[in-house]
């Protein structure tokens, strides 16, 4: 039968190594069972983060991207220890979004991929979006267009066509899809 982490000796625990050591030097496991607390009847919470991370390919980008729903078939993960998972996730997403502000104009495709890139870099989907744009290359608003059904329609190799509103019509907007094609944009005006 295998040890509980309380058996272990206290430096290999995870909780411990991670106020010695600091939480950099923890692998992805350990840290996953530190979030999990518990693990279940005959396994312990590094077992389960074992787990978890074996359905992943030890990926933590994988994970994030997996569905909660996924997570709760592990033995020994419930609704509840998915949800601490995914809220943990989503953090961590939320802080890689924070970390530069976006910028005040766009001067090029570099100002875009800045705006765009860390909110659409891991969608399960593909979405539209339009980056309006004044006189000034300032940014005026984000518009989705479309989740999930983009289709030759809406987008067709890359080439965009998107009108400037007609209140304004010397506007004008970028256009970038994702995530199979945020390296794709061209810039649009109007007519």
């Amino acid at each position: 039968m295998p040890l509980r982490l309380s058996e272990h000796p206290q430096q290999d625990r995870p909780r411990e190594r991670f106020w010695a050591v600091g939480p950099a030097a923890l692998t992805g496991q350990e840290l996953l069972a530190i979030l999990l607390g518990t693990g279940c009847s005959g396994r312990d919470a590094l077992a389960v983060a074992g787990d978890v991370l074996a359905r992943v390919d030890g990926s933590l980008r994988r994970l994030a991207g997996r569905p909660s729903a996924e997570l709760t078939k592990v033995p020994g993960m419930g609704r509840t220890k998915a949800a601490r998972v995914a809220a943990a996730l989503e953090l961590g997403r939320r802080v890689g979004t924070e970390t530069e502000p976006p910028p005040e104009r766009v001067r090029g495709p570099a100002d875009v991929q800045r705006f765009y890139g860390t909110r659409l870099r891991d969608l399960a989907v593909e979405e539209f979006h339009v980056l309006a744009l004044g006189s000034q290359s300032q940014i005026l608003g984000d518009l989705l267009i479309t989740r999930g059904i983009l289709t030759a329609r809406w987008c067709t190799r890359g080439r965009c066509s998107v009108r400037p509103s007609p209140r304004r019509p010397r506007e004008s907007s970028w256009c970038t899809t994702t995530p199979a094609a945020t390296r794709r944009r061209r810039r649009t005006t109007g007519p």
